[in-house]
């Protein structure tokens, strides 16, 4: 009886100094807690922060300029990071000036099926933009502007009825009387701290036009002169300037993503008119395949003219008539509509929808001059540069990890860091975007500013990435739980 309670207390003993060991071993593997430290501006001063840019800074998002989304543009964004008391944007009434898209459904023989949102057009800017303050705005970004627009003093009005036809001049700018064009308005603002984010619109209109229109690509020569130009006058407002350069924009998930099989098409050089609702007979060319505002037009599900002629499953219930004609017109010899279209040589892809392997060499090759001219002019004045260029490489490439948030990349709908357009950030790919600001401002001014939690922006219907490692996604059939079902099949 005392040999057995003797190995009774030996058993016990190497129990517990076995438990104190395991205890120890999983302490040391336990990682540290990173220590946030203070809030600090550093020698930044954030009293009145102004931007200025294109779409990207208005917080444009899914084919739209919305209330919805302008909250979490990435100026937005950090204005609340920088504790700014006002930030004042030109919100747009729901759903917003454009083509807010949507998820409406999602299958696996299909994948998912966007649609348009009912619009509000512009006109009159006092039903469309909520409570206009006296001044200018502090978030200047105007979609579809391009690096002249900055510091062009033409009657902005007159953008839209001009060949641009973009309403979003006369919607943000308003008045010649708040300053005659962006740089003006800010100018105006008396900002102590400025963002500047321009230049992806003076290459991306070629891109999307797949190579069609080299009218659309600003040399590098005169974009050095305007950028040189807009760098001193940035200058004379405030030293605190903050610039972004231009990523590729030949890896954003509106090139990846290809359309399925489609309808006869019309033939591109073919004299159009396009009509839709009241806005009738807005004359172009379709070999530019825009929408009458300017906006590059690609088609993800259904015929690659389907919003315009109204087929089906269309994005859209306008159409496409022939100039001074009621029909459709007759389609070239060769061209065999019944063959899988894009993958079949009688039924090619339009050129003005393939961005060919010379084209994106131009395209990419006039990024670069455009990103030395910003990082020797910006860095020259005193200015920090983000390098945008650098995010995108890494978001087509492995992706950027973000714990609790899984991996955000340039894949369409599940990269969660491109809205449904294919072009612009979703609502968390703009706070990736804000944090690449504050990082750099952090660097530049030795701040403290904290860094934007994902979770305060909501995640893209459809993502499916609510949890990590657990079907959580949705309901069943959805696209949330489909995406959860294949992630978390056992290799």
């Amino acid at each position: 009886m005392k040999s057995i309670w003797k190995h009774a207390w030996l058993v016990l003993f190497v129990i517990t100094i076995g438990l104190i060991a395991v205890g120890c071993k999983k302490d040391e593997f336990i990682p540290a807690q990173p220590t946030i430290p203070p809030w600090n501006k550093g020698t930044a001063d954030f009293t009145r922060y102004v931007a200025i840019g294109n779409s990207l800074t208005a917080g444009f998002q899914s084919n739209a300029l919305s209330t919805r989304d302008q909250a979490y543009s990435f100026p937005n964004l950090l204005a609340t990071a920088f504790r700014t008391s006002s930030f004042v944007q030109p919100l747009f009434v729901n759903p917003g000036v454009g083509n807010r898209q949507t998820l409406a459904a999602f299958s696996i023989a299909a994948g998912p099926t966007i649609i348009n949102e009912p619009n509000v057009f512009p006109g009159n800017p006092a039903p469309y933009v909520s409570a206009p303050p006296a001044g200018a705005y502090d978030n200047l970004g105007i979609p579809g502007a391009v690096l002249g627009d900055i510091i062009n003093t033409t009657d902005f009005a007159g953008q839209l009825t001009g060949p641009r036809r973009n309403p979003f001049f006369l919607l943000v700018l308003r008045s010649s009387a708040l300053g005659r064009n962006i740089l003006a308005q800010a100018r105006s603002r008396n900002p102590t701290f400025m963002t500047c984010w321009i230049g992806s619109n003076d290459v991306l209109g070629y891109a999307t036009g797949g190579g069609s229109n080299p009218g659309l690509l600003t040399s590098a020569a005169l974009f050095n002169t305007l950028y040189r130009q807009l760098m001193d006058s940035l200058r004379s407002i405030t030293p605190n300037v903050v610039v972004a350069n231009i990523p590729d924009v030949t890896t954003i998930p509106f090139f990846s993503t290809v359309a399925g099989s489609v309808a006869p098409r019309i033939p591109a050089g073919v004299q159009l008119r396009y009509q839709r609702g009241t806005n009738t007979g807005v004359s172009f060319d379709s070999t530019r395949l825009t929408s009458p505002y300017g906006a590059p037009y690609f088609c993800l599900t259904g015929s690659a003219y389907a919003p315009f002629l109204g087929r089906a499953g269309g994005q859209g219930g306008g159409k496409f008539y022939r100039d001074n004609a009621s029909a459709f017109p007759t389609l070239p010899a060769g061209i065999d509509t019944t063959k899988p279209f894009g993958f079949h040589p009688q039924n090619p892809w339009p050129t003005a929808l393939v961005l060919d392997d010379a084209e994106a060499a131009t395209a990419a090759g006039r990024i670069a001059d455009f990103n030395r001219s910003i990082d020797s002019l910006a860095r020259n004045r005193g200015f920090a540069v983000v390098n945008m260029n650098a995010v995108l490489k890494d978001l087509s490439g492995g992706g950027r990890s973000v714990p609790g948030y899984g991996t955000f990349s340039t894949a369409y709908i599940t990269g969660g860091a491109f809205s449904y357009d294919g072009v612009h950030p979703s609502s968390r790919g703009a706070v990736l975007m804000a944090n690449e600001f504050i990082k750099v401002i952090n660097a530049k001014y030795a701040a403290t500013v904290t860094a934007i939690d994902y979770g305060t922006a909501p995640q893209l219907q459809g993502l499916g990435k609510e949890g990590v490692g657990k079907v959580t996604g949705g309901d069943f059939g959805s696209f949330d739980f489909y995406l959860d079902l294949l992630r978390n099949i056992p290799y």
